[in-house]
């Protein structure tokens, strides 16, 4: 993403000098008022604090490299692109508006300034958010894709009718099983991790009757633990 903010920031820098271009360039033709009079410098000063803000979001936004973060950011830099706009809508009437006076001038760019402020903080405090619930549900589904890939690979290395029918009910428990975890979970998870190391080791030592007797106490231990899973919803 940080190779795409170096060609935003030169479209950023060009919009920046033309429009202060044809503010400047651009003839006073009238003879009653100042070209600079009123709320001119109010409304200049939004735009410039609204060109300003929008790159330093930008840059936040497009130096970020996870995609689902920049999925999340996308509403802040959606909101500082809306609210350039705003500020480039307003800023122009009370720079091309001589009756506008200039205190006017300054409270409607206080409140546009504010309102943009607001907008995109609340955007981002909501990233985190979402980015803080996602992350916790990934540790919490984190203990069974861990122990169902083990089991796919013990259900592979299992050579026998017998091992590779107890491997496949291990394996499929532990695919069905309720994702969700906690720290109320914590003893049993240590007991499913402890039986099914032996268990893996019956398997691999090709100890049918040993494979059958861990693996039928590890079922017991999966259903147990689904078991308190659900209760504890």
């Amino acid at each position: 993403m940080r190779k795409h903010f170096k060609n935003y920031a030169v479209i950023w820098a060009i919009a920046l000098v033309v429009f202060n271009a044809v503010v400047f360039i651009a003839p006073n033709e009238s003879e009653k008022y100042s070209k600079f009079g009123g709320a001119f410098w109010a409304g200049y000063t939004l735009i410039m604090l609204a060109f300003i803000g929008q790159f330093a979001v930008s840059y936040f936004f497009f130096k970020e490299e996870n995609k689902d973060k920049v999925f999340l950011n996308l509403p802040m830099f959606s909101w500082s692109l809306t609210c350039l706009v705003m500020s480039l809508v307003f800023g122009t009437a009370l720079m091309i508006i001589p009756e506008v006076p200039q205190w006017l001038g300054a409270i409607i760019a206080l409140v546009i300034l504010g309102f943009y402020a607001i907008a995109v903080i609340a955007s981002q405090g909501a990233a985190e958010v979402v980015s803080q619930i996602g992350n916790q549900v990934t540790q919490n589904t984190a203990f069974i894709k861990e122990m169902t890939l083990n089991a796919e690979n013990t259900l592979s290395k299992a050579k026998t009718d017998e091992a590779k029918e107890i491997a496949k009910k291990v394996y499929e428990a532990l695919r069905y099983s309720n994702k969700s975890s906690h720290s109320g979970l914590d003893e049993i998870e240590g007991k499913i991790k402890a039986a099914f190391s032996e268990f893996s080791d019956a398997i691999t030592s090709d100890d049918d009757e040993m494979a059958k007797s861990t693996g039928s106490s590890l079922l017991d231990l999966i259903t147990e633990r689904d078991k308190k899973a659900k209760l504890q919803k």
